[in-house]
């Protein structure tokens, strides 16, 4: 069986130390090997030649606590830690990458350009967006599904996790009512039509549980459960519900363009949630077969 490889996004910061250590946790409970990349603009480097020795103790240190004295750290001059980070990523054939949200106010993380948002479209596997401790053994993650290729992902990699970590699961699919999408209120449709609304969301509960009961389960305390409202609010509202510390969710690659001016449930569950948030996109990363790493055969 392959070893797993994440990648670890530092800056020496209190909120990217977090990130390492909980990718150190995730590392040393899934055996996965760790790579510690920092990416130190060059006038930093100029400026303080002990710069990039100071990341790699501190790096080393923690985690030699966590079990991991094996992982290698790398401190690389750069102005784009966001492509480094992919770039590296894409060339070790990462399954996962795990970053810190820097925390800005609400109107600033709206905006596409931060290092966290530009990595939810750029980075191959799965992203790792840590704000806090990840669910100890016995603890709750919660997926959301709706039922498209990039979920049916990350219900694969949530019940993965889940077996690895020894975590209970919740499935979530949530259905938008119909009276939301034409912006009235429930109470304006008649009786016939909001039985045909009743119908509609038991239809959608059949579905969803048919596709559950396509993956494998087996060894996984998995709950099922609907709920209506925008996607983004009813998972953050029933992550919260049932205690999720963690909560994972499917991106479909969409462009920024998209992103910008639709939005996308990955990228507003990454924004707003208070616990950790894995996104896994529709594609895996290529085996062995990036354009990185054939540069960096060939040099």
């Amino acid at each position: 069986m392959r070893t797993p490889v994440y990648v670890v996004g530092t800056d020496l910061s209190a909120r990217s130390k977090a990130a390492l250590a909980a990718a150190a946790e995730l590392a040393q409970r899934t055996g996965a090997e760790v790579h510690v990349l920092c990416a130190v603009h060059p006038d930093l480097v100029r400026a303080d030649a002990e710069f990039a020795e100071r990341v790699r103790s501190s790096s080393a240190a923690l985690l030699r606590r966590a079990g991991l004295p094996q992982a290698v750290t790398r401190v690389v001059a750069s102005a784009d830690p966001a492509a480094t980070l992919a770039n590296h990523a894409r060339a070790v054939s990462a399954d996962l990458v795990a970053v810190a949200p820097r925390g800005r106010s609400a109107w600033r993380r709206a905006l596409l350009g931060s290092v966290t948002e530009r990595l939810l479209r750029t980075v191959p596997g799965a992203l790792l967006i840590v704000r806090g401790p990840l669910p100890p053994a016995g603890g709750i993650a919660l997926v959301a599904i709706d039922m498209t290729p990039g979920s049916a992902r990350a219900f694969r990699t949530a019940l993965d996790l889940a077996r690895r970590l020894h975590l209970r699961l919740v499935a979530l699919h949530v259905v938008r009512p119909a009276w939301s999408t034409l912006a009235l209120d429930a109470d304006m449709f008649d009786t016939r039509e909001q039985t045909r609304e009743s119908e509609r969301v038991a239809e959608a509960d059949g579905r969803f549980r048919k596709f559950v009961a396509g993956f494998d389960t087996s060894g996984v305390d998995v709950a099922v459960q609907l709920a209506e409202g925008h996607a983004v609010d009813a998972v953050l509202r029933e992550g919260r519900t049932v205690g999720a510390r963690l909560l994972i969710v499917g991106s479909h690659g969409k462009t920024a363009a998209h992103e910008l001016f639709v939005g996308s449930v990955a990228h507003g569950v990454a924004t707003h949630a208070n616990v950790s948030v894995l996104v896994v996109r529709a594609r895996p990363p290529a085996r062995g077969g990036g354009k990185a790493r054939r540069r960096t055969a060939r040099s």
